[in-house]
């Protein structure tokens, strides 16, 4: 078990403050994405590899899980991280799934350049 740390209570920390808690873990693991790391020898390359590798995981309750991941809060008028719907124009009650328009990787990867500093 592995526990990164503690985002202390009563009341969730403001969206500003939420990367100065993730600074210290991103920067334990930072070697492994740039530059990368050399590993010498794995069972299937004996002659070694070079590993990229990124650690993701995040476990918390939805609001705590927007605000980590850069989606905006339920309330918001583009609520979905995962489709294109709005609230004035599908509102909540729209479940029919197969009409939605889904995000691709490539639109998530954009904003998420968009929103680097």
């Amino acid at each position: 078990m592995f526990l990164a740390g503690v985002i202390p209570g009563p009341k969730e920390p403001p969206l500003t403050t939420l990367n100065h808690y993730l600074t210290p873990l991103v920067n334990e693991f930072i070697d492994f994405w740039n530059p990368s790391v050399w590993l010498s020898r794995t069972f299937n390359c004996p002659e070694g590899c070079l590993v990229l590798a990124a650690l993701v995981l995040v476990v918390c309750d939805l609001p705590a899980a927007r605000k980590a991941a850069g989606f905006a809060l339920c309330k918001h008028e583009h609520f979905c991280s995962v489709c294109h719907c709005t609230r004035s124009q599908h509102g909540y009650n729209n479940t029919n799934y197969h009409a939605w328009k889904r995000r691709t990787i490539s639109e998530h990867r954009e904003a998420a350049q968009k929103y680097i500093p």
